[in-house]
């Protein structure tokens, strides 16, 4: 919303021959102190901006310095430019105007205003004014704002500029509250030359569009420019814009040698430099420098300062600078910066493990941040993670080289992060959902995802509101039971049972599994997961065909409770996992067995009346062949389920289909479905083999793929690594989103890091949306010694 005059400073960057960060400056700025040349200014890390060395060869050094600033800058402040939500503008002065912010919108890929300013030595502040008045005006969201120098002297700086009433989750370091932009026309005595009127009066005009006077301003940082005339100038302006102020009100801040030498970057410099005091609550010591030595020593409104000391505020006021920058060509820029408001109140932190993720353009890089992020760990409180873990998600780039790990406290992270192996990835991953459907062991976390997982409790209320009142009411006792147990039975991939109803009962396990897993799907949708493709083992496809579009929830939610209500009133059946091939498992059926599910190459189901599944797994048993009984009560995809086929066909022909709006793989065919699923296939899905191993297959056969899978268990993730066309490289592409793991802790955090780590794009903004952003580590660059050509 554009129209807000304060302008919040939450986030800046500097590198200048005597400092290497802002850090750095403000320890010498605030002694007024002097330093040998630290860092290289030559160094550019090409990498981290996805450059060919030629091309970054071919750079202004003064551009490189911005570029780097400016995305040192942004992690201060904890945005990422190119996922910010809104129109990020770059400002920026410097001797290269044609190339600077647009090279810095290309490589941090803004679409905002890019535009260079051209001042001579005021080129940086007046970025800034420009920057604050495009976010009043709405032409942006967010700025990047300062300018840069090549060597010798020169050097960067970089604000982060937002509406203040936009920066509620974002560390305020300082308000901007109002700025002017002026010339000394030509009335002067020649073009190197300044007029004191001219600057007063944009000084003035300054302090009208802040709303403040000069009762108000406690410090003034004066223009840099060294040359005799603009020295008396900035002096006679100061007297002329103070003139009536009681003596000694207004402390004098001074440019120190390297700022005179900074050229484009000088005003930028300065601005930092009383942002920082402002942030500290500490006047800066005055440096010798001539326009403060060119105020009379008494008598006068101002007053210097030998040590660095406390910036007191009277009662009811706010502690107010101002800062002037002015160019050789006469034009000034001031503007009058404001405390900051005093921090809203943190929201409590949300229940642990939050998830750490890592990244860098290269392996030495990442190794690098990791060590850093564990350092600046040591000293942070638990209560902080939550918000450390917020900034690394959503104010930072996701890079190639990637480590991401899962903690409740900081030392938990610290330990985490030291043992984790990093990864490389290979342009962005799509996921493809693999939604279980046979029992599975599970860990009784149904009633936390629904407490903590807003879009996951909206979901499974919708489902529920779908059902009978009391059969809804028995299968909520499942869902939301938080005790561990055996999922037997039915596909209970998503249950928690108590003594009631029994985990086999599979008119409530079959709709309590499909609500479970249909609303874990859309929660990761509304995470910013979403589907390339799916697929379903058994009851399974039931959720894909909803997910893909072919099915509208409440409709399937009401088929799949009625299929199930015509099973449960059928014969008992048995199944039996097999470790044998499809052919080798289809010479031992006998009749009334069928073959139920191929899962893998060595992995089959058979299905069918009791004592002929026993006596198979006898005969296996005798030839030295384990198999294993699923705990099952009645016989699925097998033609002990043939007698409610003509019921459930009437029930689906009375349902709606369409064809799926996302890609879906049938385990009926083990191959993409084109059509709308209508009632024969469901009629064949009922008694018809599960071809999961061919499904996943399907999906394998494009390299982008992530296999998810989205319910409890890793039963669909072992088989989808035992495939066939599953490489080496590849193994680390399968995720389970709720393994049992027996840790105890909530699994899908966990769930959420694999997939980023594998480049799966994740929103974290939706998922902790009200957390703050916190300063952290920067990236650390990997400096090389280009120099223009």
């Amino acid at each position: 919303m554009p129209g807000s005059a304060d302008i919040a400073v939450i986030g800046l960057a500097a590198r200048y021959p005597d400092a290497e960060d802002h850090h750095g400056l403000w320890r010498l700025v605030r002694t007024a102190s002097t330093s040998r040349p630290v860092g290289d200014p030559h160094g550019f890390d090409a990498a981290c901006f996805g450059l060919a060395e030629p091309e970054a060869d071919e750079l202004h050094p003064a551009v490189r310095l911005f570029l780097e600033c400016c995305l040192t800058a942004a992690e201060d402040a904890g945005h990422d430019p190119s996922g910010f939500t809104g129109r990020v503008g770059v400002y920026g002065g410097s001797p290269v105007p044609d190339e600077l912010a647009a090279r810095v919108a290309y490589c941090l890929d803004t679409t905002g205003p890019a535009l260079s300013v051209g001042s001579g030595e005021s080129s940086s502040l007046a970025a800034v004014h420009v920057a604050a008045q495009a976010l009043r005006t709405g032409d942006c969201d967010l700025a990047l704002a300062g300018g840069a120098a090549g060597p010798p002297g020169g050097g960067a700086g970089v604000v982060v500029l937002r509406r203040l009433e936009d920066a509620a989750g974002d560390r305020v370091l300082a308000v901007i509250r109002g700025s002017a932009v002026g010339n000394d026309g030509g009335r002067r005595a020649g073009w190197a030359a300044a007029d004191p009127l001219a600057r007063s009066a944009a000084v003035a005009e300054a302090w009208r569009c802040a709303g403040v006077s000069a009762e108000d301003v406690d410090y003034f940082e004066p223009a840099a420019l060294d040359l005799p005339e603009h020295v008396a100038a900035e002096a006679e302006s100061l007297r002329r814009a103070f003139a009536g102020t009681r003596a000694g009100r207004v402390v004098v801040g001074g440019a120190d040698a390297t700022t005179r030498a900074a050229g484009h970057a000088a005003g930028i410099r300065s601005l930092l430099k009383l942002v920082l005091a402002l942030a500290h609550r500490e006047f800066p010591t005055t440096p010798e420098s001539r326009p403060v030595a060119a105020l009379p020593a008494t008598g006068e409104p101002f007053t210097a300062v030998d040590r660095p000391g406390p910036w007191t505020a009277e009662p009811g006021r706010a502690r107010i600078g101002c800062v002037g920058s002015a160019g050789v060509g006469g034009t000034s820029v001031h503007v009058v910066v404001q405390e900051s408001p005093p921090p809203r109140p943190i929201p409590p932190a949300p229940e642990g493990p939050f998830v750490i993720p890592l990244s860098a353009a290269t392996a030495p890089a990442l190794g690098v941040l990791t060590s850093r992020l564990r350092t600046h760990l040591d000293t942070a409180a638990d209560s902080a993670l939550a918000d450390i873990a917020h900034t690394l998600q959503v104010g930072r780039r996701p890079l190639p080289h990637r480590i991401a790990i899962t903690a409740s406290t900081t030392a938990q992270a610290r330990d985490e992060l030291g043992r984790a192996t990093p990864v490389i990835v290979h342009g962005k991953a799509r996921a493809v959902f693999l939604f279980p459907g046979l029992g599975v062991r599970h860990d009784g976390s149904g009633a936390r995802l629904y407490r903590r997982a807003e879009t996951y409790r909206h979901w499974v209320d919708r489902g529920l509101r779908a059902l009978d009142p009391d059969l809804a009411h028995r299968v909520r006792e499942v869902l939301m039971s938080d005790r561990p147990t055996t999922a037997g039975g039915d596909p209970l991939s998503l249950l928690r049972t108590r003594t009631t109803p029994e985990p086999t009962d599979t008119a409530v396990a079959q709709p309590a599994l499909f609500i479970g897993e249909h609303a874990l799907a859309r929660q990761l949708m509304a995470w910013g997961v979403e589907p390339a493709a799916v697929v379903g083992h058994s009851l399974g496809e039931y959720v894909a065909a909803c997910v893909a579009g072919a099915i509208d929830p409440e409709d399937a939610v009401r088929l799949v409770a009625e299929r199930a209500r015509l099973i449960a009133d059928l014969p008992a059946g048995s199944m039996i996992a097999v470790p044998l091939g499809e052919e080798e498992a289809r010479e031992h059926l006998r009749p009334g067995v069928d073959l139920a599910a191929v899962n893998g190459k060595g992995a089959c189901v058979l299905a069918g009346e009791p004592a002929e599944v026993e006596r198979i797994a006898t005969a296996l048993a005798a030839r030295g062949i384990a198999s294993r009984p699923l705990d099952v009560r009645h016989a699925f995809h097998s033609r002990t389920l043939a007698p409610v086929a003509c019921d459930l066909h009437r029930v689906a022909a009375a349902t709606r289909f369409s064809p799926a709006a996302i890609p879906l793989v049938s385990t009926v065919s083990g191959t993409w479905l084109t059509v709308a699923p209508d009632a024969d296939h469901w009629v064949e899905h009922l008694c018809g083999t599960v071809r999961f191993h061919d499904g996943v297959g399907a999906v394998l056969a494009d390299r982008d793929h992530v296999l998810v899978e989205v319910g409890h268990g890793t039963a669909l993730s072992s088989f989808a690594r035992q495939h066939t066309r599953m490489t080496r490289a590849r193994l680390g592409r399968v995720v389970a989103m709720l393994p049992d793991d027996g840790r105890g802790d909530d699994p899908l955090p966990s769930g959420l890091a694999e997939l980023w780590r594998c480049g799966v794009f994740v929103d974290w903004r939706r998922v902790h949306p009200d957390r703050v952003r916190v300063p952290l580590p920067t990236y650390p660059f990997d400096y090389r010694g280009w120099s223009r050509r």
